[in-house]
């Protein structure tokens, strides 16, 4: 629900548009905008995420306006979404560049860490998602993001980093990783670890007693940890199927040993 939640937040203070490689779209359902609400003539519905992703061989898009946003993503990147999240928040429009990482275009290695997401502005490469946010939040200021007490701001800092570690966790429980095998008793034990980082997220909004960190609107913390949470929903899909497998496993080595 709180996964959710935020992004319904975030949706319901989209109205522009996103221009997309010199398209616009919106992530709002037609029904719900009214024409003197968007400045553009056409609102098309459209997932940002769809866009062609460039590859090695492209030609870099070129950029009219320095003081425009151009941002590099990419569809499945989770740290690109923090970027996305921000940018949603504070209704403020960009154009959207598919990246394939995979494949990575010269132009985008000679330019940057060859990483996403990247923001370009004012002639200048900004990598990193927590970079990116905050650049975006001091340079648009509302809604503002960071509390203002730096006490706050350290303590949503230490959230930030502890459940930024449930991708750790979850990648090799349910991905393959070249060159290596991950045993049955390791995942075991990282999914312990994604089930304690999911029960000390829970904790630490019961003492905030709030809907979201930020109170009753989320703040940058809700953005920065969507992305753990997003992937947590992989842990939720396989919670059945992966119980099934451990508890044949360790029966079948209670026969065994036994």
């Amino acid at each position: 629900w709180y996964q959710r939640r935020v992004r319904e937040a975030v949706v319901s203070t989209q109205s522009t548009g996103i221009l997309l490689q010199g398209q616009m779209y919106c992530l709002r359902p037609l029904s719900s905008i009214h024409k003197s609400q968007c400045p553009i003539q056409k609102v098309v519905r459209y997932s940002m995420w769809e866009s062609a992703h460039l590859e090695m061989g492209s030609t870099k898009p070129a950029k009219d306006d320095d003081n425009k946003l151009q941002l590099y993503n990419m569809r499945f990147c989770p740290f690109a979404e923090r970027t996305v999240l921000v940018m949603l928040a504070k209704n403020l429009t960009f154009e959207n560049i598919n990246i394939n990482l995979k494949k990575k275009p010269d132009w985008f290695l000679e330019t940057t860490l060859g990483k996403v997401p990247v923001i370009l502005h004012k002639g200048k490469v900004i990598p990193e998602s927590l970079i990116t946010c905050d650049y975006l939040d001091e340079l648009y200021p509302e809604p503002k993001l960071h509390p203002s007490d730096p006490l706050q701001k350290a303590l949503d800092r230490a959230v930030i980093e502890k459940q930024s570690q449930l991708m750790t966790y979850l990648y090799p429980i349910f991905a393959k990783i070249p060159g290596r095998v991950v045993t049955i008793e390791e995942k075991l034990e990282r999914f312990s670890k994604v089930v304690d980082h999911l029960k000390s997220f829970e904790e630490e909004l019961n003492t905030r007693a709030t809907t979201f960190l930020g109170g009753d609107q989320p703040c940058m913390a809700d953005y920065m940890i969507w992305l753990s949470l997003s992937a947590s929903r992989v842990f939720q899909f396989y919670w059945e199927k992966w119980a099934n497998i451990l508890y044949s496993h360790h029966t079948s080595r209670m026969f065994t040993h036994g």
